[in-house]
């Protein structure tokens, strides 16, 4: 089989899980279908989505600024628009005293889903920082009525 080059590196941590997980294994049937869906697309020169499964561990680029009043973290544009699970895209941290962190609540409840109304993200929001600037922007979709 032949692979692009800008598939290989999703195929082959997906290809490591696969080989790793006992079928037996929880993540198994998530972990196999990714295998396949990459199989095919390598196979068909599809295009294809690098982030199949949310709580899989992919790539990120992190941006951290440092002074000694102050701390602001990044995870640019990681899995930007996409459903999230418990991931923390940003955070500011003021003179070792408070911290400043923004979320999308995944559901109303708390304690009763993942992501709830506390942990996690329902859309992971887009976000870029250079230096002492940060820029945030999250999905939401309209209100039923």
């Amino acid at each position: 089989m032949t692979i692009r080059y800008s598939l290989w590196g999703h195929y082959l941590q997906n290809e490591v899980s696969y080989q790793l997980c006992p079928p037996k294994h929880n993540l198994y049937p998530r972990i196999k279908a990714a295998h396949d869906y990459y199989a095919e697309c390598a196979c068909t020169g599809a295009p294809f989505d690098p982030d199949t499964d949310y709580t899989a561990m992919t790539q990120v680029d992190l941006c951290t600024y440092r002074t000694p009043d102050y701390m602001l973290s990044c995870a640019q544009d990681y899995r930007k628009g996409k459903w999230g699970f418990q991931q923390h895209i940003w955070q500011a941290t003021l003179a070792g005293q408070a911290v400043v962190f923004t979320s999308q609540p995944g559901a109303p409840d708390v304690g009763k889903s993942r992501p709830d109304y506390w942990h996690g993200n329902g859309y992971m929001p887009r976000a870029g920082a250079y230096r002492n600037v940060l820029l945030c922007l999250h999905r939401f979709d309209a209100a039923a009525d």
